[in-house]
């Protein structure tokens, strides 16, 4: 697992927040007991990431702590559109790519 994702973070509890090496888990949506959740594997910028069975993108992306305003997220080697995140489930063995968009001159 990689730290800069989350890593183990992410399966002591889903919904995370890094506050230096170690965890804090904070209230939400998706907060469950790790003992009690699937997780499947699923590549983020050619890392692999566990993440709980049936998370969409969306939650990926709350799990990573990922703002989605100016974001773009390819799925399997195609741009996902915004408006499809919530509803794109992952099952496992997917390929994804998060790209920020910066700005500056």
């Amino acid at each position: 697992m990689d730290p800069a994702f989350g890593g183990e973070c992410l399966r002591q509890n889903l919904t995370i927040m890094r506050v230096g090496s170690g965890c804090q888990s904070e209230s939400g949506n998706l907060s469950m007991e790790a003992e009690s959740t699937n997780f499947v594997e699923v590549t983020v910028n050619g890392r692999r990431q566990e993440i709980p069975a049936g998370a969409s993108v969306a939650d990926l992306l709350e799990l990573l702590e990922v703002s989605s305003g100016r974001v773009a997220v390819e799925l399997n080697r195609e741009i996902l559109k915004k408006e499809f995140w919530a509803g794109a489930t992952l099952s496992g063995g997917e390929e994804l790519e998060i790209v920020h968009f910066v700005g500056g001159g």
